[in-house]
């Protein structure tokens, strides 16, 4: 079982412990110290949090004593809890973006009515004032600053709302074409090169109008990402019953620990940004009972991956 849990070559489970731990260096070190202490054997119990391939397992270890006394050794046990660990984190997520969602929507309300107020007030004033070209500028940027607030405004319902998506058996790589046809001229200006590769896939449940939000969410995202040109990159696959989309570019990456927050309401990278695109992304694939990862470096681009299940209309098709 350690073994499996551990990943462990078969080799390695007739070696000293210290080398049985080596690929965990924080377990490596502490557990022989502690055996070298009787004294801190009795109910030790530590956790541990290891990298693996781009994600991070939770580990416990514990020590037993074979005999009452402790004296003809001790059992080592090592439980993976890294399923248990992200579940709760998952629903610790859920219950805060539920409170986000709460105070953002009443927030969106109160100040969407008094925002149509004043944008009506400055048109109006801005017809008053033909013969003062100066003032019509000032009120014509006032208005442009509001109509940036309204957008936001936008975001933050769109954030909030309970959506209750109207999903049907689609084709995946449809809804990607007619988001790219609304994009591909901007990033052409831009000096950013779009590549394709799909491959034949199943049909998912999907909302066509939420989905293309999403993935054009994702490609602006990458487009500035790239202020200076680059590759924007994707990838249409299927591994057994998911079907995955990648949306890669070649910008400035993030670290870690932007990573990890990427797709918390209202964290941002950028200078300018609401924070609330990627948190909606997040919402989105979750709403089509999808799950989304993002892998990045600094300076070598970021790889967003979307992965749905198999329409249950096409797993009945294939029974047939």
């Amino acid at each position: 079982a350690v073994q499996r849990i551990l990943g462990l070559e078969k080799r390695l489970l007739h070696c000293p412990l210290s080398e049985v731990l080596g690929g965990y260096p924080e377990m490596a070190a502490s557990v022989p110290q502690v055996l070298s202490c009787p004294e801190q054997v009795t109910g030790w119990s530590r956790y541990y949090e290891c990298p693996d391939h781009g994600r991070t397992m939770t580990f416990r270890l514990a020590l037993f004593p074979l005999a009452p006394d402790g004296l003809n050794g001790q059992i080592l046990t090592v439980e993976d809890l890294t399923e248990r660990t992200q579940m709760r984190s998952r629903i610790a997520r859920m219950d805060r973006l539920a409170s986000l969602g709460r105070l953002a929507a009443g927030l969106a309300h109160e100040i969407r009515n008094p925002l149509t107020g004043i944008s009506l007030l400055l048109d109006d004033l801005h017809d008053r004032l033909l013969h003062t070209p100066e003032d019509q500028l000032l009120i014509r940027r006032a208005l442009e600053e509001m109509e940036r607030l309204e957008g936001l405004v936008g975001d933050l319902l769109n954030f909030s709302r309970v959506s209750i998506s109207d999903c049907r058996p689609g084709s995946l790589q449809s809804v990607i074409e007619r988001t790219l046809v609304l994009f591909e001229q901007t990033c052409h200006r831009q000096g950013i090169t779009i590549e394709r590769h799909f491959e034949p896939v199943a049909q998912i449940d999907l909302d066509e109008q939420r989905l293309q939000q999403a993935v054009l969410n994702l490609c602006r995202n990458a487009q500035e990402a790239m202020p200076d040109g680059g590759v924007l990159s994707l990838t249409l696959g299927q591994r057994e019953d998911v079907v995955c989309l990648k949306v890669a570019d070649s910008g400035v990456g993030m670290n870690d620990e932007q990573c990890r927050l990427i797709f918390e309401p209202f964290y941002t990278c950028k200078k300018e940004g609401n924070g609330l695109g990627l948190s909606i992304v997040h919402n989105i694939v979750a709403e089509h009972h999808g799950a989304i990862e993002v892998s990045s470096s600094p300076g070598e681009g970021s790889c967003f991956e979307m992965c749905f299940p198999v329409s249950s209309a096409e797993e009945t098709n294939v029974k047939d």
